[in-house]
């Protein structure tokens, strides 16, 4: 019983972390000529993810919110780097 309620948790965490990666990074996103890339807050909301669970829901966060953010907004090149 107590298992099944850690991994619900974990589970709820990471959608939860994803979602606000996600979030913050197709909220602003600043375009860098130098690379063809750009800039974006989503990476400041992996440090809340990485203190506040455990360190795979900061992983899962961070690669899939990110991923998914750099697909959803034209930026697919910089997804399987995440």
């Amino acid at each position: 019983m107590v298992a099944r309620v850690r991994m619900t948790l974990r589970i709820i965490n990471i959608v939860v972390f994803t979602v606000l990666v996600y979030s913050a990074t197709v909220a602003l996103q600043i375009y860098q000529p130098v690379t063809g890339g750009h800039f974006n807050p989503g990476e400041s909301m992996i440090y809340p993810a990485a203190l506040l669970t455990e360190p795979i829901v900061a992983a899962f966060a961070g690669g899939i919110g990110t991923a998914l953010a750099n697909i959803s907004t034209g930026y697919g090149l910089f997804a399987p780097a995440h």
